[in-house]
């Protein structure tokens, strides 16, 4: 009877055994694919997309004079090894360039890494979909250019209300190089009185309109 009950026991014992989960699963992530999980992917703002690769390199542009692209790199986060990963964007940069837009603070942090390396680091989370956000002082400072760009850019932007002509200097008498509907986009460059330069919006073609013929949103 006592055998009987001791392989029972045993039985069971060996059963939760196996059922129990393994207290150091293998975790491996893939680098080149967290790469480019985190180089493609798109940050949206006020219907401005870039990927974060065109917004690295363009912040470190910004940033820094004598830039030099170095690498892509990635390694799993310390604090989610499983489902993060820390990827970044590495330059050399020389010295910091001047911004009169941020703060002293903002450029304590440029000037830590102006003659060194520079890296932008984001940190990467696929435990249920592809998400993308600063991890360091650099990407947080690259989002926050990217966002005063995009606010610069519709702030220079106009509607035409009236048809005009586009004009090749600023007067009445001077030639006209297209003439502008009403409800074409432009981007003001810069005033001259009743004049403004604009750009039209998604054409490399630019001249001088009247200032009154345009609409600011």
């Amino acid at each position: 009877m006592m055998s009987l009950v001791s392989a029972r026991i045993a039985a069971l014992t060996v059963t939760v055994s196996i059922l129990q989960p393994d207290p150091a699963p293998h975790h491996q992530r893939i680098s080149g694919l967290d790469i480019n999980r985190v180089r493609w992917a798109e940050c949206e703002y006020r219907g401005i997309t870039a990927s974060f690769e065109t917004l690295s390199r363009a912040y470190a542009l910004k940033a820094y004079r004598d830039v030099e692209f170095i690498d892509w790199a990635a390694w799993p986060s310390p604090s989610d090894p499983y489902s993060e990963a820390l990827v970044a964007c590495r330059f050399s940069v020389g010295s910091v360039a001047p911004d009169s837009t941020v703060t002293d603070s903002t450029m304590g942090v440029r000037r830590a890494a102006a003659g060194h390396d520079l890296e932008i680091i984001w940190r990467l989370n696929t435990l249920y979909r592809i998400h993308v956000t600063e991890y360091n002082g650099y990407a947080r400072d690259a989002l926050n250019v990217f966002t005063r760009t995009v606010d610069e850019f519709h702030h220079r932007l106009a509607v035409v209300g009236d048809p005009t002509p586009l004009r090749l200097a600023p007067g009445d008498d001077d030639p006209a190089v297209d003439q502008l509907e009403v409800g074409t986009v432009v981007l003001r460059q810069h005033d001259a009185g009743a004049w403004t330069f604009v750009e039209v919006h998604g054409d490399t073609l630019g001249g001088w309109l009247e200032t009154d013929v345009l609409t600011i949103p």
